[in-house]
């Protein structure tokens, strides 16, 4: 069996990043269980592609889950609760409020540029507003962009 990310990771136990925002950015995100909001914390989908992107509340459906398992398996290690393995294979933090910044489909280099590049000003223009103090960029290496080294 492979150890969880907090017990890999040695984190203790009472570290479960209980009051911090973390921002996620990735192209989707299923509405997993254990990315979703739950009783611990809150999640929220921003579509930063709308002109009026605001935070709303995620909640979780029963699948399938056939899309964004890119986001889905960033969000999870970041702060995933574990929820579908009774907090066995939770995330590093799984208490953390997580902010899902959904820019939209990704099938080209300007897509990635352009929509992702959308999701990092949104996070500049509101990271003070929603407190968020952590992000994770799940730009896959596979994508040939002028976006990052």
């Amino acid at each position: 069996m492979w150890p969880s990310i907090r017990s890999f990771l040695a984190i203790p136990d009472h570290l479960t990043g209980k009051n911090v925002n973390i921002a996620v950015i990735d192209g989707i995100f299923p509405h997993h269980p254990d990315i979703a909001s739950n009783k611990r914390r809150d999640t929220y989908l921003v579509r930063t592609s709308d002109s009026q992107a605001l935070p709303e509340l995620l909640a979780a459906d029963q699948g399938p889950w056939d899309r964004g398992h890119h986001g889905l398996m960033s969000a999870a290690a970041a702060a995933g609760s574990g929820e579908l393995s009774e907090g066995e294979y939770a995330g590093a933090a799984p208490e953390a409020h997580l902010f899902l910044l959904e820019a939209g489909p990704l099938h080209t280099p300007k897509d990635l540029e352009e929509k992702i590049g959308g999701a990092l000003l949104w996070l500049k223009a509101n990271w003070c507003t929603y407190r968020i103090r952590g992000a994770v960029l799940t730009v896959s290496a596979s994508r040939d962009s002028g976006l990052l080294p």
